[in-house]
């Protein structure tokens, strides 16, 4: 009888030893940054703000990090609005507000990214309904007097 209590106390914590030293594994290093869009708010009819987080293991120098936005679920800065964030950023959060180019009553998706030296990451879409948003400001055009076929600049 004392032997099978030895034999079953050994037997209960190799088993134990085995489960808890299993769990203790670190997830690997990623060798590029993570970005991580969070919900849209302040969603009023001057425009919306868009949030997120980047998530960088010094895997690189993030030199750009933005958002981009558009009627398709999935945009991606080829073929949707696009804002470029001029600060400099390695991790946190960072949001901006946008108020043009978002009409009234329509369905948005949102993601943002982050391109390091060899990687550019993008985040989930999120999706949000717009109330609007203001008119653009225009500060000039160039050039004033043009034909057909001229290139004209707004600012």
């Amino acid at each position: 009888m004392f032997q099978k209590k030895i034999i079953f106390i050994l037997l209960l914590s190799l088993v134990s030893k085995f489960i808890f030293t299993s769990c203790e594994e670190e997830a690997p290093l990623r060798s590029y940054p993570r970005v991580k869009t969070l919900d849209v708010d302040q969603i009023n009819s001057s425009g919306a703000r868009f949030n997120a987080i980047i998530f960088s293991e010094d895997n690189g120098d993030i030199f750009e990090h933005g958002f981009v936005w558009g009627l398709d679920p999935t945009p991606t800065i080829e073929y949707g609005e696009k804002v470029v964030l001029q600060d400099a950023i390695e991790s946190g959060e960072f949001s901006i507000n946008i108020t043009t180019t978002l009409l009234e009553g329509t369905t948005y998706y949102v993601r943002a990214y982050s391109k390091s030296d060899e990687y550019l990451v993008y985040g989930r879409a999120v999706g949000f309904n717009s109330l609007g948003s203001l008119a653009p400001i225009i500060l000039g055009v160039e050039p004033s007097l043009g034909t057909f076929r001229d290139t004209v600049t707004i600012s």
